[in-house]
């Protein structure tokens, strides 16, 4: 399919429509382009490089990153019209957020800017099995949100009360509410260590070591909410800061710090938490 997911969008857009142009701007690609890869180190590499493009770690790549930004936002200073299509996925959600907050930040007219909520489906098959008449209608367009200030504020201040105070008396944007309550619910307990990523997690182990990948495979797949969506890597990563409840085993087979060459299984104590998390779910 290509490099851009934005590109083949737009392409399609512009051939249903002759009378105005569509610009694609900037797209949640969260896997990042993939090249032909050969073994798993070169894919770990690639993908590791993509995101410290994406999370700034020095002086050099936020500068880079400020003048993408900028030429994207000077991509948009002639449109007429600006869209956001989003679902309801926590992503999504503080996407939308920080797209909009960029746009404001920059002075677009607001009456300019709009965004479109869509629904979330808790399967989605690949693109090209989907037939015409399963897709949903194109949901309504929103203007420019009034509740953005507050919730950005709140978002930025750095202190988990001013977020806990916007869930609480709400954002004005259910989807938002949702998302940052499920959010929240990510946040490990004080007196346990745990959240619901670690449940999740926990829940997916065994007592008998077994690879890694399968671990957070089982994790990704069980969700409970379609909403509370997390990546592989994001899995991963929490999986390896949970020595007291997972025991992880290098085997060896793959260099670096892939899942594939790791192995993983439930400590004494991670057997016991996984059943009180059963029995909770059974009751």
């Amino acid at each position: 399919m290509g490099d851009s997911a934005v590109g083949h969008v737009t392409d399609f857009l512009n051939s249903q429509n002759t009378s105005a142009q569509v610009i694609g701007c900037v797209e949640d690609f969260s896997c990042g382009p993939l090249p032909g890869l050969e073994d798993m180190a070169a894919f770990a590499q690639a993908r590791s490089g993509f995101w410290k493009t994406i999370i700034p770690e020095d002086e050099a790549t936020k500068r880079h990153w400020r003048k993408f930004l900028s030429y994207k936002v000077a991509k948009l200073r002639g449109a007429q019209r600006i869209e956001i299509w989003v679902g309801q996925t926590v992503r999504e959600q503080f996407f939308l957020l920080v797209c909009l907050g960029l746009l404001a930040r920059h002075d677009f007219p607001k009456d300019r800017i709009f965004f479109r909520q869509f629904h979330q489906f808790r399967n989605i098959p690949a693109l090209f099995m989907l037939r015409p008449e399963e897709f949903a209608p194109l949901p309504d367009a929103q203007a420019f949100p009034d509740w953005l200030t507050d919730a950005l504020g709140a978002l930025t201040s750095g202190t988990a009360r001013d977020m806990d105070e916007l869930v609480a008396r709400g954002s004005g944007h259910a989807p938002l509410d949702q998302a940052l309550a499920l959010c929240l619910a990510r946040r490990p307990d004080p007196e346990t260590g745990l959240g619901s990523i670690e449940h999740r997690l926990i829940l997916a182990a065994t007592a008998e070591h077994r690879p890694a990948a399968r671990t957070v495979g089982e994790a990704m797949a069980a969700q409970g909410d379609p909403r509370d969506d997390l990546g592989d890597l994001v899995l991963w990563h929490r999986l390896r800061q949970m020595p007291d409840w997972v025991e992880i085993i290098d085997k060896g087979a793959i260099t670096g710090s892939w899942m594939r060459g790791f192995t993983a299984a439930l400590t004494e104590d991670g057997q016991r938490v996984q059943q009180q998390l059963r029995s909770q779910s059974a009751t």
